[in-house]
């Protein structure tokens, strides 16, 4: 039985998901004045997570379930608006259908992509499948995606003090890593496309420090995979700090580097944090 969270780290996760400015717009854009009310919140499943990142958990819906239902107290699911049981497994099976539901319904607000997901259809059949989005629909998206991830990035550096932060001078560290994704990516004799066609090909060159992985397996270098653009707290001879990362911008392996380390840049000045060397 895995055991109880407790309710003050509960308490320490809300408060800081609610000074999260991209979470409560998530929320508006979901709320609904129709039909049966939800047992669930989407403030719940992004706290769920975080509690089980907390906690060295996989990040799984199934987790998720778990946790809110059976590893927090009665008091915390009322402050998570997390209604109903969980019990057998027709109760458990039903409690993770609606989350998975609402999950869905949350990564669909901020999706950008007007590219089929989870289908690995011919390459013919893939501009037919992709749905009509305009391209001030695609920008308008990639705002809320980019203003969300960011929201939650600073919500970790937001629990600091400033006397913690004092020593930081602006200065920042901007680099990209593979994000792999659970898709073998395209596959040219059979002619379909991959289950998730919005990444690419991520290919490593040269020598790097981390050529095994923390149970020593050789990571592959070409991956069909996302790439993180982070912005990290860089050194200098202020003083002590945190070494933490303060901005994120996903995208496709190689297209627009440049525009994406803008990008993330932008969002870090928009937070208004003191400028430094790059």
């Amino acid at each position: 039985m895995t055991s109880a969270i407790p309710d003050a780290t509960v308490d320490f996760v809300v408060a800081m998901l609610k000074s999260c400015d991209g979470v409560t717009t998530l929320e508006k854009s979901l709320t609904r004045n129709t039909g049966r009310p939800r047992s669930i919140s989407p403030t719940a499943i992004l706290a769920a997570l975080v509690l089980l990142a907390i906690d060295d958990r996989p990040l799984y819906l199934t987790r998720v379930v778990e946790l809110l239902y059976f590893r927090i107290s009665s008091a915390s699911r009322v402050m998570l608006d997390v209604k109903g049981e969980a019990s057998g497994p027709r109760g458990f099976e039903a409690a993770y259908r609606r989350l998975r539901y609402l999950f869905g319904l949350m990564c669909a607000s901020v999706d950008p992509s007007p590219l089929p997901k989870n289908r690995c259809v011919p390459n013919e059949d893939l501009l037919a499948a992709v749905m009509p989005m305009s391209r001030q629909e695609i920008q308008s998206a990639n705002r809320r995606l980019l203003d969300l991830v960011n929201s939650l990035v600073e919500a970790s550096v937001a629990v600091l003090s400033e006397k913690e932060l004092a020593g930081y001078d602006g200065s920042i560290g901007l680099d990209a890593t593979a994000v792999p994704l659970f898709s073998r990516g395209p596959s040219k004799t059979r002619g379909i496309c991959a289950s998730d066609p919005d990444g690419g090909w991520y290919v490593r060159e040269g020598d790097h420090r981390d050529a095994e992985d923390p149970k020593g397996k050789k990571r592959t270098r070409i991956a069909w995979a996302l790439e993180a653009t982070f912005a990290t707290m860089a050194p200098s001879d202020s003083g002590s700090y945190p070494n933490l990362a303060i901005g994120l911008a996903l995208g496709r392996p190689g297209v627009d580097p440049g525009g994406t380390g803008a990008a993330v840049l932008a969002s870090v000045a928009k937070r208004r944090y003191r400028t430094g060397s790059v």
